[in-house]
């Protein structure tokens, strides 16, 4: 009995392994090749060549058993080298030092053994009484101890790197278990054959055999699908093809028989010939269309899935368009996978996190996003293998994760996640979740999925890119707003189409910008740059674009919005930026003021060019008229324009250097005369005076308390009511104020409206008493002006006062002080919003402040 056990293990190990190593090839060879694959089957063409040759040593096959024997050991060699090369692979490890390394100590060994250094003698000796039992006996060389110690070697270190990768714990370490038992296994099995006594039985074989198992079960567990599919593939081929065999033969000694007896006297090895022709030529055919059927059962999915990938490389191939990337590539992983839920999250390259971007389905979205520090996005740094769920809870490189994190990814039922890399970058990570509790499996195709990944991440990196280029090229380095190209183009797009409603076009000039960089350099010009810009996106929000048109001019677009509300906002800004202070800090405050132009498409300016000009008249009117403040375009600037000149420049120049001076000894009247100016000129036109007349009333406004300068700060900045006697000094400066016009022969034009505007339409008014008509139509625009700004501005002696008191007081004064038709049109004009009463520096962070009060 144990002598037929002999026989069977004898010439069955060998067969079965070589019978083993073929199958694995073949199941190898119909799945995907790549380098861990194409490793283990050099593995298993090694051990079919060890196989092969040890029976045909053992049959004593020509030239002999020593020949085969050695063959047998270089096959033998290769094996371990093989297991080696599938390790490094399995682990990642890039070391080609070594493999080169080991690739030369194989060479030398192969080079002793080719030489019969290693194996002496061999010969097969039969057993008496066991019968085809013939044992193998042979004497190993010297070179055998140094061929078999670097095996060993390179078997130890595979074992010694595989338990220090194993305690590691790191995400490629799946399956690593059943690599050690078969390196442990081959390292056994080869030991047995330093040993003549016991390597004359074939435990090397049986060891070879078992590692392999061990092998392929780690390239299983990391494959499952596609391996259940080729060995579903091959059992069903091999069937079939064994069909198809038996059929042949049955149908060919079918026709043998016939032909003997019909007795025809024909040669029947000849007859037998030419069936066998005929019988290939028929069954030939038949086996191409079942291996095409059964090609086409098995593939016609995959086939499908291929051409969506292939169509999806295709079209990201050269398109530079993030959205479309994504939404291309959710629509086709949704298909690969027949999963709608799946989530995109990409690095936010500002926050240094990975935010959600998009989904499978459009309305689907989850708010969350991954840290860097998240285990998640740690794992894909160290590896490009997937993260499936089930692993998350038992592995020890998920063990960090916080509970509100994995309470996170339980919500959502997340299934798998696939890195998306560029360069060894991540730059993405592609979520798949279940549709619900119950559909929690393996994900099909993920291998597809992934390699779609990797493809797509090349297309997303590349589209990023260029966004972030396109940005560059579109924004201004210093304030990062947008700057003038982007301005230019965004100004045709919006007045492309006069359908879509109006478009509020305002430019944002700093007034006397180059003054400023000129005393405190352009660093601190800079700053100013930046914190206007700032202040301009805070107001703004989401409502307008800004772009920075020139070097100190800011433009703003401002979509659906009319005159009225874009001149709101516009003077929102103005004060903004008027009581904001442009120094650092620990500095003495320093502060700047901007004048603003508008102009309404299409209500206004018919093309974007007209729009721009348009615009920037109204913006050259503003810093004409005395500078911060906000001027709507009307059609009579285009007149203005053409008039001035370099002499009324220098005039205005002179104004404003004395209303300065002015602000500057009160400081609580500061802005005093630009207010008046504004409303004199609104009452101005609204009663229908020329435009000439309105420029006199205007520089009139600015000149009107000039003769300040000569009151002693003691009564002008006094905290309570002046006294008589101060008061009679407090009206000098009427006078005061000709005293220093009637030098500026170029103002004469505005002493009868700075002198009258302290009379009163019933005659009690100072200096000269004269009432009704016969005080200058200027002058009944300035005190109207005068007063209401007086009312509801701050002073030494009071606090401001509503707006609808001061109306109330101008009405019930209409008629005793005020011209009773300018009183009404002046009151009406803010009632109805066609004069925005603005705020002052002292009044205007109100809770409620003074233009932002609804008149009714």
């Amino acid at each position: 009995m144990i002598d037929q056990l002999l026989v069977v293990l004898y010439w069955g190990l060998p067969s079965l392994s070589l019978a083993f190593a073929l199958t694995i090839l073949i199941i190898l060879g119909l799945s995907k090749k790549d380098n861990l694959i194409k490793s283990f089957m050099f593995m298993m063409i090694s051990m079919a060549v060890w196989s092969s040759t040890s029976l045909l040593m053992k049959m004593n096959v020509a030239p002999g058993t020593l020949f085969w024997n050695r063959f047998m050991v270089a096959a033998l060699v290769m094996i371990p080298f093989g297991a080696y090369i599938f390790f490094t692979i399995y682990i990642r490890m890039k070391r080609r030092l070594s493999i080169f390394f080991w690739t030369i100590m194989i060479g030398i060994i192969l080079v002793l053994n080719s030489m019969g250094l290693t194996t002496l003698t061999a010969e097969m000796v039969a057993t008496p009484g066991v019968s085809p039992y013939v044992e193998l006996q042979y004497e190993i060389g010297i070179a055998s101890y140094f061929c078999y110690g670097a095996i060993f070697a390179l078997l130890v270190v595979c074992l010694l790197l595989a338990r220090k990768e194993y305690k590691s714990a790191k995400p490629y370490t799946t399956g690593l278990k059943n690599i050690i038992i078969a390196l442990f296994v081959l390292f056994v099995g080869f030991g047995a054959n330093l040993v003549p006594v016991i390597g004359k039985y074939p435990i090397d074989f049986a060891a070879g055999a078992i590692a392999s198992v061990y092998f392929m079960t780690a390239i299983y567990k990391n494959r499952v699908l596609e391996l259940k599919f080729v060995i579903t593939k091959a059992v069903i081929f091999t069937a079939l093809l064994t069909a198809i065999t038996i059929g042949s033969i049955y149908a060919v000694n079918a026709l043998i028989s016939t032909f003997n007896a019909m007795n025809t006297g024909l040669d029947q090895n000849l007859f037998i010939l030419v069936v066998t022709f005929v019988s290939l030529l028929v069954f030939q055919p038949l086996f191409k269309m079942i291996y095409n059927l059964v090609n086409n059962f098995f593939y016609k999915d995959e086939n499908r899935r291929n051409n969506l990938i292939k169509h999806f490389t295709l079209r990201i191939a050269n398109n530079l368009d993030l959205g479309l990337i994504i939404e291309d590539l959710m629509r086709v992983i949704s298909e690969v996978s027949s999963n709608e839920r799946n989530y995109i999250f990409l690095r936010n390259m500002d926050e240094d996190r990975f935010d959600f971007y998009a989904s499978g389905k459009k309305l689907d979205r989850v708010a969350m996003s991954f840290a860097n520090t998240h285990p998640i996005v740690r794992w894909f740094e160290q590896t490009d293998d997937i993260i499936f769920s089930k692993n998350m809870d038992t592995h020890p490189f998920f063990k960090t994760m916080w509970d509100t994190d994995r309470m996170q990814l339980n919500q959502i039922l997340m299934e798998a996640a696939i890195p998306l890399k560029y360069n060894s970058k991540l730059i993405g990570i592609l979520v798949m979740c279940s549709k619900d509790i119950r559909s929690i499996k393996d994900i099909d195709n993920i291998e597809q999925l992934s390699m779609v990944c990797v493809t797509a991440s090349i297309a997303i990196s590349n589209a990023r890119l260029y966004e972030k280029a396109k940005t560059e090229a579109q924004m201004d380095a210093v304030t990062s707003v947008f700057n003038y190209r982007y301005f230019m183009d965004k100004l045709i797009s919006v007045t492309a189409d006069r359908k879509r409603g109006t478009t509020a076009v305002c430019l944002v000039g700093l007034d006397m910008f180059t003054v400023y960089n000129d005393i405190y350099g352009h660093y601190a010009g800079d700053a100013v740059l930046i914190k206007i810009a700032s202040i301009i996106k805070q107001v703004c929000g989401s409502y307008g674009t800004i772009s920075r048109y020139a070097g100190d001019i800011f433009a703003v677009v401002l979509p659906f919005m009319d005159t009225k509300q874009s001149y709101e906002m516009m003077e929102k800004i103005r004060s903004q930026v008027e009581g904001t202070s442009m120094s650092p800090e620990e500095d003495t405050p320093r502060h700047v003021t901007v004048s603003i132009g508008i102009s309404v498409f299409p209500n206004q300016s018919k093309d974007d060019k007209e729009l721009l000009k348009h615009t920037t008249l109204a913006l050259s009117e503003a810093k004409k008229t005395g500078r911060n403040k906000t001027v709507i375009y009307n059609s009579e600037m285009e007149e203005l324009g053409h008039s001035t000149n370099e002499n009324d420049e220098n005039q205005m120049a002179t104004i404003y250097a004395l209303t300065a001076a002015i602000d500057a000894k009160d400081h609580f009247t500061f802005g005093h005369s630009q207010r008046v100016a504004k409303y004199a000129t609104a009452i101005a036109e609204a009663m229908g005076a020329k435009s000439e007349e309105v420029e006199i009333i205007r520089q009139a406004s600015l000149l009107h308390d000039i003769g300040k300068i000569g009151i002693s700060e003691n009564v002008l900045t006094k905290m309570t009511r002046l006294t008589t006697d101060e008061y009679e000094t407090m009206k000098k400066h009427v006078d005061l104020s000709i005293t220093i016009i009637k030098y500026l022969p170029s103002f004469n034009k505005v002493i009868p409206s700075v002198i009258g505007h302290h009379e009163r339409w019933d005659g009690k008014g100072y200096p000269r008493r004269i009432k009704g008509d016969n005080i200058a139509f200027g002058a009944r625009c300035i005190a109207i002006s005068d007063a209401f700004d007086a009312i509801t501005s701050d002073r030494h002696y009071k606090s401001y006062m509503s707006i609808e008191y001061a109306l109330e007081e101008i009405l019930r004064n209409a008629g005793s002080q005020f011209d009773p038709v300018m009183a009404e049109m002046f009151v009406r004009l803010v009632k109805e919003g066609r004069l925005i009463v603005e705020p002052t520096r002292s009044n205007q962070y109100a809770k409620t402040s003074s233009f932002e009060q609804t008149i009714s």
